[in-house]
């Protein structure tokens, strides 16, 4: 390492809460309803952070399950933030 460059590996970190907030669009749906809206923005590219919190087990895991089908067929990922909260990206 030269003169300066102490800890310039770090830089290249991303704090995850930081990168979601500034990057993905937040949703808290109350129902499944709202299921086509958020696979929409999936399909134009946009990352959605949806907290499922407000839903039942159930329509938590509908939902859970066709947004990851949806995010896999367009080659994306799906990141648990915490035990209700997902990244579709």
């Amino acid at each position: 390492t030269g003169p300066g460059e102490e800890g310039k590996g770090m830089n290249n970190v991303i704090d995850m809460a930081d990168w979601v907030h500034s990057h993905a669009y937040f949703i808290c749906p109350d129902s499944t309803d709202e299921i086509e809206r958020i696979a929409r923005r999936l399909i134009y590219e946009e990352s959605v952070c949806v907290d499922f919190s407000r839903l039942s087990d159930k329509a938590m895991m509908k939902m859970l399950y066709f947004l990851s089908g949806v995010t896999y067929a367009m080659n994306g990922s799906v990141i648990q933030v915490s035990p209700f909260k997902y990244v579709f990206c």
